[in-house]
């Protein structure tokens, strides 16, 4: 509604309050929107290698593959398994996938070149529909550090907000419902043979949450 701005009794904004209302939601709501990522970590283990890593189906207090890590806030921001519940839903704009060491952000060249010149994620919502899939090669990072050489984690891309890989269409988000199904898959079809240790892959998708108020 309109207001007047401090000092100035004649000027006139308009302040749009930070509410909308779902239409094309299962069930529709009026929700607050928020600049949020949903994320998720799947660990990949060095006896397993060759394991498909299924993203958003463990949420907090599940455990990690190695069957003993206690899924946290750092690990996921999912509170159930493969959908949002109601009221929240989502606009996905894009995607983001970062490699992490186990026990530490460090991960070696040869486990780096390894893990993102041979896997493939797919992107699924509802029954098994696959939306996209691509090498992992093809998705940046996002926001991380840099030059830090052996004492960091090598990463796709500049380290910056705006890097990730977009899936709007023509500006237009995909809307994920309250109720729908969703999940990332990585797999790695010429293996993986020679990689050491276990490692950490968190997959990111970028755009505005809507939560209930």
């Amino acid at each position: 509604m309109p207001e007047n701005v401090a000092g100035d009794p004649s000027a006139r904004i308009e302040v749009v309050h930070p509410y909308y209302k779902i239409v094309k939601g299962l069930p529709a709501a009026v929700v607050r929107s928020y600049k949020q990522p949903l994320y998720d970590t799947c660990m990949m283990l060095a006896s397993d290698e060759d394991a498909e890593l299924v993203f958003f189906q463990r949420p907090i207090g599940q455990n990690l593959e190695d069957g003993a890590t206690r899924k946290t806030k750092l690990h996921t921001n999912m509170t159930n398994a493969g959908q949002l519940g109601t009221p929240q839903s989502f606009d996905v704009y894009g995607f983001n996938l970062r490699l992490l060491g186990d026990a530490e952000k460090v991960v070696t060249i040869g486990n780096f070149d390894l893990i993102e010149s041979r896997g493939v994620a797919e992107v699924i919502f509802g029954t098994d529909n696959p939306f996209l899939t691509v090498p992992i090669e093809d998705l940046p990072s996002g926001v991380d550090t840099e030059a830090l050489g052996a004492t960091d984690a090598p990463h796709i891309g500049l380290g910056i907000s705006d890097n990730f890989y977009r899936f709007d269409v023509g500006g237009r988000a995909l809307h994920i419902n309250s109720t729908e199904s969703f999940q990332v898959k990585i797999s790695f079809p010429s293996g993986l043979e020679g990689i050491t240790g276990n490692h950490l892959l968190r997959f990111f998708l970028r755009g505005i949450l809507y939560r209930g108020i």
